[in-house]
């Protein structure tokens, strides 16, 4: 079973003349030929002129099978022009169920929770992303921004939290991935790890480039509940910098996991 997590967009598009549109097609062609079960994008432009870039991903991953899966509000798409999204792709699932993680979470745009079951075996898969909450370019350590930026970071990691913390109780196969936005030793994902979750074949690369002033990090993870880990009989993680690099796809790089069960 293949998973892979991919941030589209980033500060590294503007460096780039290529418009989502052509990045979005450079990707699926990259990957026409391994494509992955689950597939967790973030950063998916969908407000005002953008909304276009909603349907021509829509278009793209119909014509390589996937089914698509949109947070519920994306279908009355923010007017705001840089509004973004997160969406989940799902190759060969069956009985596929849209879940919501706490109706008070004001960050409803920045996760994808399904049900949804591959060879027989129930998944509850999350593909998050979770607020930035390092200095932006223009921005002071303690500005409003910044502030709110953690106020929203703070309240997103304690309902996913909690959620996680009723599916590992309940015995459920969990996969939480996408930008975490904080690499592995921060106290956030760490808390995640210490609920059941594990991170089974991490490479420890950067994931990572921003040109910005931020520095570069391991921040965009694939993390599993320990049932699955107990079943795996393989596990092989990998990270693909250069192509995106090169082409200017984003300031992320694509993180993929291969577990053989």
């Amino acid at each position: 079973m293949k998973l892979r997590t991919s941030n589209l967009n980033g500060f590294n598009h503007v460096l780039s003349d290529r418009e989502f549109n052509k990045r979005v097609m450079l990707t699926f062609a990259l990957y026409k030929n391994d494509m992955p079960a689950v597939w967790a994008l973030q950063e998916v432009p969908s407000g005002g002129k953008s909304q276009p870039c909603i349907k021509q991903l829509q278009s793209l991953a119909l014509q390589y099978g996937y089914e698509v899966i949109m947070p519920e509000k994306t279908w009355k798409v923010s007017e705001h022009p840089k509004s973004i999204q997160s969406v989940l792709l799902l190759k060969d699932a069956k009985n596929v169920e849209v879940l919501k993680l706490d109706d008070s979470i004001e960050l409803y745009n920045r996760y994808n929770y399904v049900k949804a079951e591959f060879d027989g075996a129930e998944y509850y898969i999350l593909n998050i992303h979770a607020p930035q909450t390092e200095l932006f370019p223009g921005h002071e350590e303690n500005d409003g921004y910044v502030r709110l930026r953690k106020h929203l970071a703070k309240q997103f990691y304690a309902v996913l939290k909690e959620e996680i913390s009723k599916l590992v109780a309940d015995g459920k196969r969990i996969i939480l991935l996408g930008d975490f936005n904080k690499n592995l030793e921060q106290p956030e994902v760490k808390e995640l790890i210490i609920l059941g979750l594990c991170d089974i074949a991490s490479v420890g690369e950067n994931t990572y480039f921003c040109t910005g002033n931020n520095a570069a990090d391991s921040v965009d993870h694939i993390l599993v509940s320990q049932n699955i880990a107990d079943e795996v009989g393989s596990a092989k993680c990998s990270v693909d910098t250069d192509f995106v690099k090169v082409q200017k796809l984003s300031d992320h790089a694509t993180v993929d996991l291969d577990i053989a069960i």
